[in-house]
């Protein structure tokens, strides 16, 4: 697996409902709360339909290096309905968007735990898997270090404003490359592929200026807007999310020096 320049991530505990939950690795906050709504947002990268949902600010710690990211924390908020749950990340950074290679974009990921051992922060952290992806059945061995990675979302073949869908059969995402995957480790990451695999994410994203004709060296924020369903078609590769249960989530952006 590739990474960015510059890898930076935030562990936190979710909770869809009003209960409390903890995470102890990397820079943690205590919980999100996600707030039922009878209306949900319109995934279109516009924050205007989220002015009344609560607001956690997340700092940001480098994963390769624990160095602290120096534009700001990121600012999540997270509402669902009785069938899906949607995020809103707002994290500042200066402007990269290449359309020739992903690794010149920002992006983002979100992450569930599912195996009993895993660690958010190193992408399940099997000890198997630290230098490499095991072969001959050694992703079995790893089992309990799965956790499932949803909308890692590379941007270069995307448009700022535009909704992108879901698919069916896999999670790669071949127009927008928002993958629905699962992992044991940073360098052991499998776009989801059991039998009943899907992609579950959707989402739109936005650049905006910190003022108006602000120029490339002026800081100002990236928005993506994402939603999943709350219950997959698949609990082998999908954490499945039930609404009054906290779950451990962590929370990573990406963007080239």
């Amino acid at each position: 697996m590739i990474f960015h320049n510059l890898i930076i991530a935030s562990v936190v505990g979710l909770a869809v409902t009003s209960s409390r939950a903890s995470a102890q690795e990397c820079t943690s906050v205590e919980s999100i709360t996600c707030s039922q709504v009878s209306t949900p947002p319109t995934l279109d990268g516009s924050t205007d339909d989220w002015t009344s949902v609560d607001i956690t600010e997340a700092p940001l710690t480098g994963a390769m290096n624990s160095i602290a990211y120096p534009r700001g924390n990121a600012k999540i908020r997270c509402v669902h309905d009785t069938n899906k749950v949607y995020f809103l990340f707002e994290i500042p950074g200066l402007y990269r968007f290449d359309t020739e290679d992903n690794h010149m974009c920002a992006a983002v990921s979100s992450m569930f735990k599912m195996g009993e051992d895993a660690k958010l922060f190193n992408m399940g952290g099997c000890p198997l898997a630290l230098t490499d992806c095991p072969v001959d059945g050694g992703i079995a061995d790893c089992d309990d270090y799965k956790v499932d990675i949803g909308g890692h979302w590379e941007l270069k073949t995307t448009e700022q404003g535009v909704y992108y869908g879901t698919n069916d059969g896999t999670g790669d995402d071949s127009l927008a490359n928002k993958d629905d995957e699962y992992a044991v480790s940073p360098w052991c990451r499998m776009d989801d592929d059991d039998v009943l695999a899907a992609n579950e994410w959707e989402g739109a994203w936005l650049y905006v200026n910190a003022t108006d004709g602000a120029d490339t060296d002026e800081v100002g924020t990236y928005v993506f807007e994402m939603a999943r369903s709350l219950k997959t078609k698949s609990d082998e590769s999908d954490k499945q999310l039930e609404v009054g249960e906290a779950e451990e989530f962590g929370f990573a952006f990406w963007v080239s020096i």
